[in-house]
């Protein structure tokens, strides 16, 4: 099951600007009967119910979900849904997951859509994903062998690839195999093969970010430095999303320093997204002293924007970011072989955040402070 940090897909919603995001992950299904679609939601989540009264209701989109889809509504905060949503990297509510018959997810829309046109457009869109051929994947396959040294055979068999979706290991052999066979000296004059790598750092681990790290000078005088960070924050998600486990502190300082150097993150929302990494490392590390402490800051931050708020959709907001930070980078952590020492700390924590929710007498909050209750019957 995939680990992914809660607030790096809002870091690129944050880096990218818009209402909805939407990008294809996994692999495309061969038949549109397949199309399972799971709607995921939470109890009190204000945009959810926009959905459901103003784009779910609409006559022809319940006729076009019946036709095409196979819907099931999910409460990504209690369980069992809560499951489903780890597996399927939930961070924005509501979200809408497109997957094959065996559950693996081509699609993905996360935010509510502001009409039923809007949505109806994403709906068909997910639709013709699936019906996509691989037959172009098979034709660079036959002449791979003589051609894998290449650059523009390789970047056109990549950009296929990534078009249908999935392939992601096939897609690192094919690029590593390029790259470890190329002249980094004549990599670092062409523009074109500059572009190319940064396409490709997928993640901290990669010796093409090792090159980019050593040479991002290069790449910042000879590349515009919204395509720059635009792949930086691409390579962090897929880092987060994929390897966390093995990441160390030097990796989790890399992304800290490119985080610190990006100019299309406000200062308010890169210090809450280093928050929500450096949290979830040190939880999956078990270091739970210094994780409750950097999670303490970060709550500590929210509070006091929580009294700056001029109106209650701020404050529903930011009532809403801290619900979902703590289950998704706390809670969703906890193990039931958890050391004394470890049940200890967390307990004290998530009582003292508990009572912190009580006194915001909101039904977002009410909601988190039986699911913290629920989480220390059953995990300690």
């Amino acid at each position: 099951m995939k680990t992914l940090l809660f607030l790096i897909s809002v870091f690129l919603y944050f880096l990218f600007a818009g209402y909805a995001v939407c990008y294809s992950q996994g692999k495309a299904q061969s038949s549109d009967k397949k199309i399972k679609l799971y709607s995921f939601y939470f109890d009190g989540c204000g945009a959810c119910k926009y959905m459901d009264k103003q784009v779910l209701s609409d006559e022809k989109v319940k006729s076009y979900l019946a036709s095409n889809f196979k819907t099931e509504h999910v409460n990504g905060l209690v369980s069992p849904g809560s499951l489903l949503s780890k597996q399927y990297n939930i961070a924005v509510y509501p979200s809408f997951i497109f997957t094959d018959s065996l559950g693996t997810a081509f699609y993905r829309l996360e935010g509510a859509s502001e009409n039923p046109t809007e949505f109806m457009e994403e709906l068909m869109v997910a639709k013709k994903r699936s019906l996509k051929k691989q037959a172009a994947v098979a034709d660079f396959s036959k002449t791979y062998q003589l051609k894998k040294y290449d650059q523009l055979f390789v970047s056109g068999y990549i950009e296929t690839l990534k078009a249908m979706g999935g392939q992601q290991k096939t897609i690192d052999s094919v690029f590593g195999n390029w790259f470890t066979n190329s002249d980094k000296t004549a990599i670092l004059k062409d523009t074109t093969s500059l572009v190319f790598v940064l396409n490709n750092l997928s993640n901290l681990l990669t010796d093409q970010h090792r090159f980019f790290k050593a040479n991002r000078r290069v790449f910042d005088q000879r590349l515009e430095g919204r395509q720059v960070e635009k792949h930086i924050a691409s390579m962090i998600e897929n880092s987060l999303e994929n390897y966390l486990n093995i990441l160390d502190e030097g990796n989790i300082e890399d992304i800290r320093n490119y985080l610190t150097q990006m100019n299309s993150v406000g200062d308010k929302d890169r210090r809450k997204i280093i928050n929500n990494i450096e949290v979830t490392f040190y939880m999956l590390r078990k270091d739970y002293s210094k994780a409750v402490t950097l999670m303490e800051g970060g709550l500590v931050f929210d509070f006091e924007q929580i009294l700056r708020c001029d109106d209650g959709q701020c404050r529903e907001a930011i009532i809403q970011d801290i619900v979902l930070r703590i289950n998704n980078n706390v809670i969703a952590y906890i193990k039931k072989d958890i050391s004394p020492f470890g049940a200890s700390v967390l307990k004290k924590h998530l009582a003292k955040w508990s009572n912190k929710l009580k006194s915001l007498n909101n039904n977002q909050a009410n909601n988190m402070i039986n699911h913290i209750d629920q989480a220390i019957k059953s995990r300690f």
